[in-house]
């Protein structure tokens, strides 16, 4: 954790990442903490082969990532459901994509959701 605020208002340093290394980094992290926190949820998780690497900054795009799954967490709290985690192939590089079984998105919600600070959560921060 504190990696991550050492890298908070500095440029980030880009290197070559591979993106299964940042599924399995994030999937160690996650499955001891589901039985507690996401009750009743599955992860499934898909990585393609022979993905190739990607220039980012694996602490930030672990952390990005993992603010995803915490909201499809909290989505389906109460509730149970899938969260889905991969990594593939698109056009020339790579996507990640995370999913779940939640109502959804609020659509009066959608068209601000990637701004600073706009949350559907009490209490929210506005980062994930």
């Amino acid at each position: 954790m504190s990696r991550r605020f050492e890298l908070i208002g500095k440029p980030p340093a880009l290197a070559a990442v591979r993106p299964e290394a940042v599924i399995r980094e994030l999937e160690q992290y996650l499955r001891p903490r589901l039985p507690r926190e996401g009750r009743g949820v599955e992860l499934r998780i898909r990585v393609a082969e022979a993905l190739p690497a990607v220039e980012a900054n694996q602490v930030l795009l672990v952390w990005a990532l993992e603010n995803c799954v915490k909201n499809s967490l909290d989505a389906l709290a109460g509730r149970g459901g899938r969260i889905r985690l991969a990594a593939f192939r698109h056009d020339e590089g790579v996507g990640f994509l995370v999913s779940d079984t939640g109502p959804g998105i609020d659509p009066s919600v959608r068209d601000r959701l990637f701004e600073p600070g706009v949350t559907t959560k009490p209490g929210g921060w506005g980062v994930g």
